[in-house]
Parts: C-alpha cells; sequence; structure tokens
C-alpha cells in the first residue's frame, strides 16, 4: 500500500487530464482579456501581483473601481486587499508624478504610461482613489448575496430575507427531530442498538459531520429496504437454530469449550475462565430473547469458529468441533452485515432528512445561509432567464479576479465560469496555488483548481517564480524537498513542482546563531530505542515538546547575550512560530514552554468559550449556588482565581475556622452578585487577597486576568435579560459547548503583549503568516482514513464528483481515500515549511507508524526506515546551498528562561514637561442638569389644570412618585416582552422588590403597563405589536461638543421657560455620552422614545 507501483492504475487518468506547461509570469504583460490561472507559490507575492493588475485594469482598460471585481474568502482578506490595493494606486500617482517608491515593476509601468497619456492616467487614479470605498471586493458569500438582490426579478430571489451567520442550531434542531421521529416510536431494540452508535442526536450529527452534510455528494454503497428484508430473512432461522441446539445440547457445548486442551486459557485473549464465564451467560441471555437482538453482546463471538482458531494452542490436541460453533459464525458473519447496512440506512436517512428539513425550514421562515447564498446563486445561473442574469453580471464586470482559488469548490467555480462564459473578451483571473489547497474540511476541492486548469489554455497558464518572503537557503531547502517526481501524488503533470528563486529581500536581514549564519533546516532527532522498536507516538511526543522547548531556550538565552541577532537586534519570543495540528498538541506544547518559563500565545482557540478560564468561571458559578458545598469550594479553590496548592487545601482539614471564613467570603460574593450583578462581585474577588498581582504573576498570567475580565463582561451583560446565578449558569454552559455560535466578541482578546510571546498556531490558521524561526514538533502527526467510517474519495473517472463511502469495504475506495489523505498532508507540510523565513526546526525519528505521514513519504519513500537509514536519506537535503543540521537531545535537564520582568536598571518617573488641557471633558445630561433648578417642583403638564385627586389604596394613580419609582417602572419596561404578558406580574414583583416597594403593588403596576403598551401611538400602533427584535432598550450614544457657550444655551432655554443651565464653565468642549430609552422599528421607520 505504501509503494507508489499499486496506486499507478488509480491517477494515470489524472495526470492525462491535466498535461500542460506553466510559464512564468510577467505581471506587466500578462494579458487582461480571457481566462487566466496564475499559480502563486508561497511567498511569491500574490497580493503585490493582484494589486498591481488592479492597476493595470485601471490605466489599460480604464475600467472604474466598481467594474473590477475582486472575490476573496474571508472578510479580513477582503479588508486587507482593499488596503494594499488602495496603497498600490496611491504609489502609482506618486511614481506617475515622479516620486514614489523604489519599485521596479511600478517604475516600469508608469514609465510606459507617461510616454502616452500621463495627464489621463493622473486623472484615472485620482478617482479611484476618490472612489475606493465603492470598490467590488467581496467574499464569494457578499458578492452572491449583493447580485440575487440587486437582480431579483432575474434570480428569482426573494426581496426581503434574514440571513443566518450559523446554522449550527437549526441543524441539531432538526436533527434532534429526526431522533425522536426515528428512535421514539420505534422497536425498543433498535432505540438501544442506535444509542450504542451515536448515544445523542449530536453524535449522530457528528457522524454527518464534513463532506456527508453536505449537498451534491454521491454516496455509496446506497441500501435499500429490500436488501434489509433480505438479510433479516437469512437471520430469523439461524437465530432459530441456534436458540433450539442451545437448549437442547447447551451444557454438552459448554463442555466442549471448558475441557478443551487445545484452547488458549488465557483471560484476555483466549478462554480463561472469567471470559468464558461471561460468554456462557452472553449466549443464555441471547437463546432466550424474545425476539432476534440487533446488539450482541461482545462474548457470543467465543462461540464462533473463527475465534476458536485465533486462539488455538500449537499442541497434539483437537481443536472442539459441533455444528453449534458453525451456526454461530454464519450467524455472526451476517449479523454484522446486517448492522453494517442498518448504519448506512440510518446515516442516510439522516442526511436526506437534514437536507429535506433544512430547506424547508429556511423557506417557511425566508431565511438564507451564507452556504444558501452559493446554491441561490448557481441555481439562477443555470434557469430560466439565466442567460440574461449572467450577461448583466458579466457586463457590469468586465474583469473578475479571483483570489485564494485553491480553495474554491464546484460551485463557487461554475459561478464564475457561467457569468465568463456569457463576455468571453472579458477577463477572468484564477489566482491561487494548488499547492496550499488545505481546507478540504471546509469544502475546498482540489480537484475544481484541476479542472479549472485543464479548461484554461495553456498559453493562459502562468506561475510565479520568485519568493520574497525566505532567504536563499531556505528556499534552496525547499525545492531541495519538494522538486522530485509527483510529490503532491494527485495529477503528477498539473501539480508538478517549480523550483523558485530567492529575491534576497530576506537575506538583507540575516539571523545570525552564536554569530553564525543560521542554517535553513534543523532536525532535532529523538532518540531510538534501546529494543530497536519504533517509537510509540506517546513518547515522541513527550519527548519533541520537550526537545523543541529545550531548544527554544537556547535561541531566546543566547538573544538576550547578542549572540543570536535578527538584523542587529536580539531574536525574541515574537519572532519564533510553533506549527501544530491540534488542540491537543498545543496544549502539550504550551505546558513544555511554561515548565521553561518561556510565555506563549495560542492562536488557534479563537473564542474565549474555550479557554480554560471559561471553565473556571463556571466553577466559579456551580460554587456560589451552593456555597455551603465544601467540595464545590475546594474545587473552585484549586482554579486559578484562588490558586490553592495540595498542601494548603489539606491544611484546611484542620483549621475549621478558615473553611468557615471562606464560606463566608462565598456568600458574601453571590450576595454581591444577586443585588448588584456578575461584574461588581467579581472586581470585589480579584480585589481579595491582591488576586490581580497573583494572577499576572502566572505564566501567561496577563492573558488569563484578559479572559477573565472579558467573560466578566460577557456575563454583565447577560444578566440584564436573565434572572439568577441558574440563568447566568446555563446561558455560560451554552456558550461552551456552542462557542462557534456565540457573538462576535467572544473572540478572545488581542494583547499588545502578545506580539512578544512565542506563537503557537495551527498549521491550518499559518497559511498567509510568516515567522522569521519556525518549529514543527510532531510532524509524524496524521488522521488517517478508518475503513469502519465514512470517508470521502474522488474516482479517477469523474474527478470532479465528491463521493463519500459509507461501508462499502471496496478496497479501492479506501486506497483512493488514503491517497487524497496523505496528498493533503503532503501539501500541508509545504504550507508549514513555508511559514520559516530564516529557518525551520523539525523533530524526527524512527517513530511508529510514521510511514503514513507526509514528511516520511518525501524522505524514506513511505516505509518506515532503521537508524541508519534515516541518517542516510537526511544527509541527502544536504547540498552546497541548503545546509541542514542534526541534533541530538542532551540529558542535562531542561534549562529555564530567567525571568525579564524586572530591569537591568533601576527605573525612575520620566519629568513631565507638557500641558494637559483641561478645558475638554466627557459629560452627560445629569451632569450639565447637576443643581439645574433647585426651587420648588414644578408641575408637569397634566398638573396645570389644577391638581388631581389621589384616590386611596393601590391604583396606578397612587402609586408612589419620586426617582425610585420612576427607576423601577424605567426597569420593567425594559425586562418585560411587550408582546407576552405572561411574565409581566413576575418581571414587575421582581423590580419592587428591587426598589423597595410593596407587593401589593405588583397587579396594579401589570395591569398598568399592559394599558401602556395597548394604547394606540398613531394609525392603529401600540407598542404590544412590537417583537423584541424590533426594539433596543438603552442604546448609548455619543457626540462632539465643540465650544458650546452655556450664556448663548441658557438664552436658548429661557426663550421656552426652561429653568437654566448652572454655568459651571464660560463654554463646554468635548463629548456629551447619554442613553435613548427606546428605539424601535415600525413599517420601515424608525422611533426614538
Amino acid at each position: 500500500m505504501n509503494g507508489s507501483r499499486s496506486w499507478r492504475k488509480y491517477f494515470i487518468p489524472f495526470s492525462r487530464l491535466w498535461k500542460g506547461k506553466m510559464q512564468p509570469l510577467d505581471p506587466l504583460t500578462l494579458p487582461l482579456r480571457g481566462r487566466i490561472l496564475i499559480e502563486a507559490s508561497a511567498g511569491t507575492g500574490k497580493t503585490y501581483t493582484l494589486a498591481l493588475l488592479f492597476v493595470r485594469l485601471l490605466l489599460e482598460r480604464e475600467l472604474s473601481v466598481d467594474r473590477i471585481l475582486v472575490v476573496t474568502f474571508t472578510t479580513a482578506a477582503t479588508e486587507e486587499l482593499r488596503g494594499r490595493i488602495r496603497l498600490r494606486i496611491r504609489e502609482a500617482l506618486d511614481t506617475l508624478e515622479g516620486g514614489g517608491p523604489d519599485d521596479e515593476a511600478l517604475q516600469r509601468l508608469m514609465a510606459g504610461v507617461r510616454k502616452n497619456n500621463p495627464a489621463g492616467a493622473a486623472i484615472l487614479l485620482s478617482d479611484a482613489l476618490t472612489r475606493m470605498d465603492e470598490a467590488a471586493i467581496f467574499t464569494i458569500h457578499g458578492f452572491c448575496r449583493r447580485m440575487l438582490q440587486e437582480h431579483a426579478f432575474e434570480s428569482g430571489a426573494p426581496f426581503s430575507l434574514e440571513f443566518l451567520e450559523n446554522e449550527q442550531s437549526l441543524r441539531m434542531e432538526i436533527m434532534e427531530d429526526f431522533w425522536r421521529s426515528r428512535f421514539y416510536t420505534g422497536a425498543r431494540e433498535e432505540a438501544v442498538w442506535a444509542a450504542s452508535l451515536w448515544p445523542t442526536p449530536q453524535d449522530l450529527y457528528n457522524a454527518l459531520g464534513g463532506h456527508l452534510s453536505r449537498p451534491g455528494v454521491r454516496c455509496v454503497p446506497v441500501i435499500e429496504d429490500a436488501e434489509l428484508v433480505r438479510l433479516r430473512d437469512r437471520l430469523r432461522p439461524l437465530f432459530a437454530e441456534i436458540r433450539t441446539l442451545w437448549q437442547q445440547q447447551g451444557d454438552t457445548i459448554s463442555s466442549l469449550l471448558k475441557e478443551n486442551k487445545r484452547l488458549s486459557r488465557n483471560n484476555t485473549t483466549g478462554y480463561g475462565d472469567k471470559r468464558l464465564a461471561a460468554a456462557l451467560t452472553a449466549m443464555d441471555d441471547f437463546t432466550h430473547a424474545e425476539s432476534m437482538p440487533w446488539l450482541l453482546a461482545g462474548p457470543i463471538s467465543l462461540f464462533s469458529v473463527s475465534a476458536m482458531d485465533r486462539a488455538l494452542k500449537k499442541n497434539k490436541h483437537a481443536p472442539p468441533e459441533h455444528r453449534f460453533f458453525d451456526l454461530v459464525d454464519r450467524f455472526l458473519a451476517l449479523h454484522n452485515e446486517m448492522t453494517r447496512c442498518r448504519k448506512i440506512s440510518i446515516l442516510l436517512a439522516a442526511r436526506e432528512y437534514l437536507h429535506g428539513e433544512l430547506r424547508r425550514r429556511k423557506q417557511e421562515q425566508a431565511r438564507l445561509y451564507f452556504d444558501d447564498l452559493l446554491l441561490e446563486m448557481d441555481a439562477a445561473l443555470r434557469g430560466a432567464g439565466s442567460e440574461k442574469f449572467a450577461a448583466d453580471i458579466g457586463t457590469r464586470f468586465p474583469a473578475i479576479l479571483v483570489d485564494e482559488f485553491q480553495d474554491t469548490d464546484p460551485l463557487q467555480y461554475h459561478i464564475f465560469s457561467r457569468i465568463h462564459q456569457t463576455n468571453p473578451p472579458s477577463a477572468l483571473f484564477l489566482i491561487g496555488d494548488p499547492k496550499q489547497a488545505i481546507y478540504g474540511f471546509r469544502g475546498a476541492d482540489i480537484f475544481t483548481y484541476l479542472t479549472a486548469r485543464r479548461e484554461t489554455a495553456p498559453e493562459n497558464r502562468y506561475t510565479m517564480t520568485t519568493n520574497y518572503r525566505s532567504t536563499g537557503p531556505m528556499v534552496a531547502m525547499v525545492n531541495r524537498l519538494f522538486d522530485r517526481e509527483n510529490p503532491f501524488l494527485l495529477a503528477a503533470d498539473a501539480m508538478k513542482f517549480t523550483r523558485v528563486q530567492a529575491a534576497g529581500s530576506a537575506d538583507a536581514q540575516p539571523l545570525y546563531v552564536d554569530n553564525r549564519p543560521i542554517a535553513p533546516l534543523t532536525c532535532l532527532l529523538l532518540p531510538e530505542q534501546q529494543s530497536g522498536k519504533p517509537l510509540s507516538k506517546d513518547e515522541a511526543t513527550k519527548q519533541a515538546a520537550r526537545f523543541c522547548a529545550h531548544e527554544i531556550v537556547t535561541l531566546l538565552t543566547s538573544g538576550k547575550r547578542t549572540e543570536t541577532k535578527l538584523n542587529d537586534r536580539s531574536l525574541t519570543g515574537g519572532d519564533i512560530g510553533i506549527l501544530v495540528r491540534t488542540h491537543r498538541e498545543a496544549e502539550t506544547m504550551r505546558n513544555a514552554l511554561a515548565k521553561c518559563n518561556i510565555a506563549s500565545v495560542y492562536s488557534g482557540k479563537s473564542s474565549v468559550f474555550q479557554s480554560r478560564e471559561a471553565e473556571q468561571i463556571l466553577t466559579l458559578l456551580c460554587t456560589l449556588q451552593k456555597p455551603d458545598d465544601t467540595n464545590l469550594a475546594r474545587t473552585l479553590l484549586t482554579t486559578d482565581l484562588f490558586g490553592y496548592d495540595a498542601p494548603q487545601l489539606e491544611q484546611l482539614h484542620h483549621e475549621e475556622q478558615s473553611v468557615d471564613e471562606i464560606t463566608a467570603t462565598l456568600h458574601r460574593y453571590r450576595q454581591i452578585l444577586l443585588q448588584q450583578g456578575f461584574m461588581p462581585m467579581f472586581h470585589t474577588l480579584l480585589a481579595d487577597a491582591h488576586n490581580v498581582g497573583r494572577l499576572t504573576a502566572l505564566p501567561n498570567g496577563e492573558r488569563i486576568l484578559t479572559n477573565f475580565l472579558h467573560l466578566a463582561e460577557l456575563l454583565q451583560e447577560a444578566s440584564a435579560n436573565i434572572t439568577g446565578i441558574e440563568g447566568l449558569r446555563r446561558r455560560l454552559v451554552d456558550w461552551i459547548r456552542r462557542p462557534d455560535e456565540q457573538q462576535e466578541d467572544s473572540s478572545q482578546l488581542r494583547l499588545e503583549s502578545d506580539e512578544n510571546l512565542v506563537k503557537i498556531v495551527t498549521i491550518h490558521k499559518s497559511k498567509g503568516l510568516e515567522y522569521p524561526v519556525v518549529f514543527l514538533p510532531f510532524l509524524w502527526s496524521t488522521r488517517t482514513c478508518s475503513p469502519k467510517e465514512p470517508f470521502s474519495f474522488h474516482h479517477p473517472d469523474r474527478p470532479e464528483q465528491l463521493c463519500v463511502d459509507l461501508g462499502s469495504g471496496n478496497e479501492e475506495h479506501f486506497r483512493l481515500a488514503e491517497r487524497e489523505r496523505l496528498a493533503a498532508d503532503l501539501r500541508l507540510l509545504y504550507v508549514a515549511l513555508t511559514r520559516a523565513r530564516h529557518s525551520c526546526f523539525f523533530c524526527w525519528g524512527v517513530i511508529n507508524k510514521m510511514e503514513e505521514t507526509a514528511l516520511c513519504r518525501l524522505l524514506h519513500g513511505g516505509k518506515i526506515p532503521d537508524r541508519a537509514g534515516l541518517t542516510t536519506d537526511l544527509d541527502q537535503l544536504r547540498d552546497h546551498q541548503a545546509g541542514l543540521v542534526v541534533k541530538q537531545p542532551t540529558e542535562n535537564p531542561a534549562p529555564v528562561l530567567k525571568s525579564n520582568r524586572l530591569p537591568e536598571t533601576a527605573l525612575a518617573a520620566a519629568h513631565f514637561t507638557g500641558s494637559i488641557d483641561t478645558s475638554r471633558r466627557i459629560t452627560s445630561y445629569s451632569g450639565l442638569t447637576a443643581g439645574h433648578d433647585s426651587g420648588p417642583e414644578r408641575p408637569d403638564y397634566d398638573d396645570r389644570g389644577g391638581p388631581l385627586p389621589r384616590p386611596a389604596g393601590f391604583t396606578a394613580f397612587g402609586f408612589p412618585k419620586g426617582p425610585a419609582a420612576g427607576t423601577c417602572l424605567h426597569a420593567i419596561f425594559e425586562r418585560i416582552s411587550f408582546t407576552d404578558p405572561a411574565d409581566h406580574q413576575a418581571i414587575a414583583g421582581e423590580q419592587l422588590a428591587r426598589a423597595g416597594f410593596e407587593q401589593q403593588w405588583r397587579d396594579v403596576v401589570a395591569e398598568w403597563i399592559g394599558d401602556v403598551l395597548a394604547a394606540e401611538l398613531e394609525n392603529g400602533f401600540s407598542l404590544n405589536m412590537l417583537e423584541d427584535k424590533q426594539r433596543i432598550n438603552e442604546m448609548a450614544f455619543t457626540f462632539p461638543l465643540e465650544k458650546m457657550r452655556f450664556v448663548r444655551f441658557n438664552r436658548a432655554l429661557a426663550a421656552f421657560d426652561i429653568a437654566p443651565l448652572p454655568e459651571q464653565h464660560s463654554e463646554l468642549q468635548g463629548l456629551m455620552i447619554g442613553f435613548i430609552d427606546l428605539i424601535f422599528r415600525w413599517n420601515h421607520r424608525y422611533y426614538i422614545a
């Protein structure tokens, strides 16, 4: 399976389809019409070239910025492209006017422009700069959304749609409905069997995850109901015969197994007493079942001939023989086939139900998810009116530039191809690098790129051959490693590696270690085992993490001694990137670095709800629910919030007074939380016992404290709509379980100090990034396909069709899937290595199952070498330009990096010599009216006709006056639903109690609120018609005040018989802040109340 010859018959067709040579790209002579494919290897200036092409389209085809469509795959990338294109236009204009940067390509371009029409070019560039906000730079989803809305008649799309940022909640809701409808009403046996495979609806959905849950996928095999019936009919007589034989001859059969001398009596793998007893009990239960079981007990297999054959000892005795054993063997084989088919059938049914219900429910609710935009756009370009729709878009955008095209899929490719076909003289630039196609798990399809390459004329295929990122030796090393026959496995000609040359810009900023140029590649060679066997993956992981941490300490320590310099400055932690594949690997590296006192930051977990701190805040809330629970309290004390260690916890066993003090403190925190909210409680907790200082002293302490405060802010905001600690706890549990569905502000806050820390990043997230030094600790880590789980593959005869095998047992399918998995790993390795600017360190050795990895294929031909063979293969990487250093681990304990928190020289406060403008300040309406009209209170508008009678008893007109009453009513209106009165009384009672009013007012206030909400405001409208999503409570606002003169303002107030403001200053400058009680939308109009 590991040799290249066994794959040849499956992948020769790919190579035949995609033959054709790429030609070097010159961005100044590249055609600006037709379909152009540009392969941009890592570090070759893809974004630079794209921006330069944009400038050429402005000048040479005189297209305005809103007629050049630029499409990329993330919102962040669109903003980066917009900024880079704006900068390039600015530089082009400066160059035209005689200035500009020292940019050879730009100078050449503008030299030609000066000869023709410099004045016209200046006008075009100036206009482009002015209108840059109108530039058509979109994500693929943003582009489709815009086109569907602007061409609603042609596309058939609804005029008004609600867009879902995440449809996971809806998907899970549908899967739970399927779970209930399928298993709650069916046979109990089926439900028990299904629960053994997928204990929860979430597990069943996870089984559909990835490719299987996407539309347009071909699933194999398809199991018909007739096949299940046929298998069941074959099993029933076998089950009946087994049951009869056991009831009649069970003792005889048992004796055969107990007394036979050929069978092994091992209790783990053979027929030991315990194992055999369990098998006999299982057979009794099996044969007494009322119907044939769906789920079989494992020990029953001991009665099969195949199990006995595996447990035979080598002696002269005969193995046990009985017709019963043959029957069990046949039954188990058929039952396993039945189980396989049932599993496939349920997966297909769940998939069909999921897709059907997703479409139906989103149509009913007029909602679309991002991927639905692509489906709608594709359908519009295929259906009635598609010619006009596509032609209109093609006319509007005579030039289309698709960035990161290697991450596209068949749907996206069809959209752009269809638009381009309506206007062949237009330009369609497909820019990407198939060697960096690493997002297959998101739906990206490398075969789509290869299809696009095949459909592009050979003379329009270009490649970029100069690397501007890395040093010459680093570029040479990557060339050396990948420049071999079919290095990326798929489509040997189309994926042929093209050597690149270094531009030399990185060499101008050299990195020296021990005052010598650093080697481009360093192998940290793990020690071999004394037994000569390969290292286990777990042991290799531990040693690699320790080895990498040791090397990083060495680099940073010598950097402090100025022996390691990067462009004449000391190397710092921020110059080092550690690339991993999984969160678990990242945690392993963080722990190894922490032991060496090296601070690091992991940017793989983007949500604060995935952090350790979120779990610890959850522990805090659970403890505050039950502050007298000593077990919960002890768990809380071990968190970073309190920092107790084992001796301190042990000491609490003998100090009852200390336990009572801790319990009292927890009760105090609970009261503060209930009365004032989460944030005041949390600040109190931090202030106690100098917790802030203790937290910031921890490794990564600033990050830990920031995450705690961030979570506290989010919980404080959530408490506005949640009652009690239990409500907050549930909300946090939901956030932790589904972090990807939460609000945008849940992302971990970025700290300035993170820039100076060692970066730990997943390889997938590192794409587009670069580091002076890169560490790759776990290159033997991979995720192989399993024939027992669904896997995806492409068949050579139809490479554009993604297939998912649910368990056909077809070996060819599995080989194709494994080949594609290895090809993806090779691309991932290329991305990882090309992140390094100066040097890359990687751990390697003779490791168990290393033959399945990308590096093993490149270095050792996909076979596990011995120690000598490994060393020989590594030596082959060396040449006159590409240097390789091999390091062995030392037996010395890992060094610890000395903390640099304390400066070497004494610090002193700087002397301030500037001036501070104190005239500008932040104020509010309350601040302006402080002390306003200290005379007797004036009657309100209603009272001017004479005092109204104050009825006795609890009525609306008898409700207390004053600010406390107003605040109470205000809080009630903020918290209630305007359309559903069910919770009005409960919320009114809660707020009345908080304000100190009697509960007898509750019914009065609830009825009063109902009358207010039902009062007609205009044209039949009343507030009780407003849904929650149509209103915003207490929206903050800020606006500037520029030299507001109190004298003139008070004069205006006096004209309306309003008392003047106290003149604290002659004029006011700064910011006015405040809150608007209520903003609501009705009939497409907005109202402020």
